[in-house]
């Protein structure tokens, strides 16, 4: 009895272990089933939110990419400032992660030049930045974007 019930246990640990549903479909199916029932507002920016960081933790920075863009072109379309920058930043991770890092500049610039507002967003974008120039090797204007990341973040806490 104690054999079998180690046993179950340590299978059941190993099934919630794996990140996934074991049956039934991914997170990511599941938001994109939700999105297509969703009207054109703000509600589907933020499914596609989701989504771009639904598939980044799946490890498909394409996936991400490409959500992203949609999410960019209909934040533009109902004229919201903070999902589209957010949609900007989430598009330069991806490219990030893909290794394209001149895309991540030309993404993360438009999200730092149009973000500044945004008290929160804001400083994970110049990290992102930061990001892009270590990947470079530009290691100088990487530290002043992260301290500058840094900065911000420090001021937010007190």
């Amino acid at each position: 009895m104690p054999f079998l019930r180690t046993t179950l246990l340590f299978t059941a640990i190993f099934l919630f272990s794996l990140g996934k549903p074991v049956a039934g479909q991914s997170k990511t199916d599941s938001l994109i089933a939700v999105l297509k029932t969703q009207k054109e507002d703000t509600n589907a920016v933020k499914t596609i939110h989701r989504i771009c960081v639904a598939y980044v933790e799946e490890n498909n920075p394409e996936g991400s990419l490409a959500y992203a863009k949609t999410g960019i072109a209909m934040a533009e379309r109902l004229k919201l400032g903070k999902p589209k920058i957010n949609q900007y930043y989430h598009a330069g991770k991806a490219c990030i992660i893909l290794s394209r890092y001149d895309d991540a500049f030309n993404y993360l610039d438009y999200a730092i030049k149009h973000g500044k507002e945004y008290k929160k967003l804001y400083p994970q974008c110049l990290s992102a930045m930061g990001t892009v120039f270590i990947k470079q090797g530009n290691y100088p204007k990487a530290m002043d974007y992260l301290l500058e990341s840094l900065k911000i973040k420090e001021e937010m806490t007190f």
